[in-house]
């Protein structure tokens, strides 16, 4: 059996399941395409998650994506993707308007925080009170958090953005993705276009490669190596050994 961080209180995460399965439609595909910025490299292995921003399933999945990419964000391209009940006027989401506020306050913090780590920063606040997602003075906390890396400049951007129809844009655009994807399932992973795992229910399936944090770093790794023929010196201090033999470019 896989382990899984407690990151939530059990009645809570009990609370939010039943919300979150109301989603579920059993083992599916998932997909992101990524975007070019915050982390920089001569190539970048894509890491695509598709997410509900108030589901416990993506709090689980971002604590460890969290994990991973501090081991090798140098030589990752990370995009977050976010699903909606419904892409009419208004739009709707399955956990309520708090939840397409919470989508739209992260996707304007990701758009604007110069490194992944803003980024994370904001969303790993954001998640250790989840039931406080979509809050406008949670958001400000977070977003002035004294460890949030983004410049002042950026993060009135940020602000702007979720607070007005710079956020509704990004969020449409995002959710376009998903469904053009046919993902419906938070929370959806996948590395280097293909799909990887998926987290719901609680639990990890689909996982060829397996669902844990090292897991996830050796197919990062091994994608690099295959494309560039290069061994990373982020895989190296992570533990893994450089495969032997030459590397099959993709």
């Amino acid at each position: 059996m896989y382990k899984m961080e407690k990151l939530l209180n059990p009645v809570l995460l009990s609370l939010l399941l039943v919300a979150c399965s109301a989603a579920r439609t059993g083992p599916g595909s998932g997909t992101v395409h990524a975007q070019a910025n915050h982390i920089h490299a001569p190539t970048k292995v894509p890491l695509e998650i598709f997410v509900m921003s108030r589901c416990p399933d993506a709090v689980r999945c971002e604590a460890v994506m969290d994990k991973v990419l501090a081991k090798v964000a140098n030589i990752t391209d990370f995009t977050p993707y976010y699903i909606l009940a419904s892409h009419a006027w208004p739009l709707a989401c399955k956990h309520g308007e708090d939840e397409c506020a919470g989508n739209k306050q992260q996707l304007c913090v990701y758009e604007y925080a110069p490194q992944y780590q803003g980024f994370f920063k904001f969303l790993m606040c954001q998640n250790a009170q989840p039931q406080n997602i979509g809050s406008l003075p949670f958001a400000e906390k977070c977003l002035t958090a004294p460890d949030m890396v983004i410049d002042p400049a950026d993060a009135e951007k940020a602000r702007t953005c979720y607070n007005g129809f710079q956020g509704e844009g990004l969020l449409r655009s995002s959710a376009s993705e998903t469904t053009k994807r046919g993902i419906t399932t938070s929370c959806t992973i996948w590395i280097n276009k293909e799909p990887r795992c998926v987290h719901d229910g609680g639990v990890w399936y689909d996982c060829p490669g397996g669902p844990e944090v090292e897991d996830f770093v050796q197919t990062i790794c091994q994608a690099y190596w295959a494309d560039t023929g290069v061994w990373p010196t982020e895989c190296s201090a992570a533990g893994l050994q450089q495969p032997s033999g030459k590397a099959a470019h993709l």
